[in-house]
């Protein structure tokens, strides 16, 4: 799934990052951690509809911050650094928000998306890597676009909530 998208994904992203460009891409990945504070604030209180509305805000953010940065000049290592551990945090509060919902499967879920980012980093300490290196399945996209339909479909169907976390 992720293959496939990723061949658009660079022209999606530059568009829905157009309105962004005088923000500091840091700025923008704070935000993404807002939207996401707010998604678990939102599934604490079991509102679906805006969970989902800020989980996609929180994922939006996060798609923009890098393209941001490298378009105008401004890419750094600590923007690097504090994108990916901004990443662990976003997905943490989001599934701690579906928790209160689906409470074993996205505990779950959660352990499992931390092995895969662990895996990730710990590659590359033994062999050269980048993202672009790393399997496309079951990656941070992969991860957030699944999660993010399944949101959006639970507030008609609220089995696709489970079904997403499965997938």
């Amino acid at each position: 799934f992720g293959k496939i998208l990723r061949k658009y994904e660079e022209k999606i992203i530059s568009v829905i990052a157009q309105p962004f460009m005088e923000l500091n891409p840091n700025l923008i990945t704070s935000f993404s951690t807002i939207f996401a504070f707010l998604a678990f604030l939102a599934g604490l209180l079991h509102n679906i509809k805006t969970l989902f509305v800020f989980s996609l805000f929180s994922f939006t953010m996060d798609l923009i911050d890098g393209t941001v940065a490298k378009k105008t000049g401004r890419k750094t290592l600590f923007g690097n650094y504090y994108d990916a551990m901004c990443d662990r945090i976003v997905e943490f509060f989001i599934y701690l928000g579906i928790f209160f919902m689906v409470p074993l499967l996205s505990l779950i879920v959660i352990g499992l998306s931390f092995l895969v980012s662990y895996a990730k980093a710990r590659l590359a300490i033994t062999i050269p890597a980048d993202n672009h290196d790393w399997p496309a399945l079951g990656d941070r996209f992969d991860r957030t676009t699944t999660l993010t339909i399944g949101l959006f479909l639970a507030i008609y169907f609220p089995i696709a909530l489970k079904i997403s976390l499965y997938i």
